[in-house]
């Protein structure tokens, strides 16, 4: 007999691990909150308008997200291909993750009407990004 066959041990423990994650999901809610909230305010600060500053978060936001997932995706798939071969590129696409998501939060600070410095820090951003993509479908 094994202890799931109990239903009472079964449903308990599915109601533990709900509940863990549920606070977890809370957890990662309140950070990604406060995140959102300083690069808002840190938008406002470099003179940027309530609603300008709010998409500029945002786009931060997602880029940090999408470059995590990425780079993620890309470590474990280049990982699964070269084994231990891969620490060397995945610590150089580690160090081009870095400076994309410093470019990135460089556009909540970039003057309002530089439409040049914010056109090169999205074609930055933009090719790093499809550089990773790029390397991820060649290692599928």
């Amino acid at each position: 007999m094994t202890l799931f066959e109990n239903t009472f041990l079964r449903y308990a423990f599915l109601a533990v691990v709900v509940l863990v994650l549920a606070a977890l999901l809370y957890f990662i809610f309140v950070g990604v909150r406060a995140l959102f909230r300083d690069a808002r305010r840190i938008a406002r600060q470099a003179g940027h308008r309530e609603r300008s500053a709010t998409v500029r978060a945002i786009l931060r936001m997602t880029i940090w997200a999408t470059y995590f997932g990425v780079f993620y995706l890309l470590a474990f798939l280049v990982g699964k291909r070269l084994g231990w071969w891969a620490v060397a590129p995945v610590a150089v696409a580690l160090a081009a993750m870095i400076w994309s998501l410093l470019a990135a939060d460089r556009l909540l600070t970039v003057a309002p009407g530089d439409v040049r410095q914010q056109t090169g820090i999205a074609i930055a951003v933009v090719v790093i990004l499809g550089i990773f993509v790029a390397i991820i479908v060649m290692a599928a």
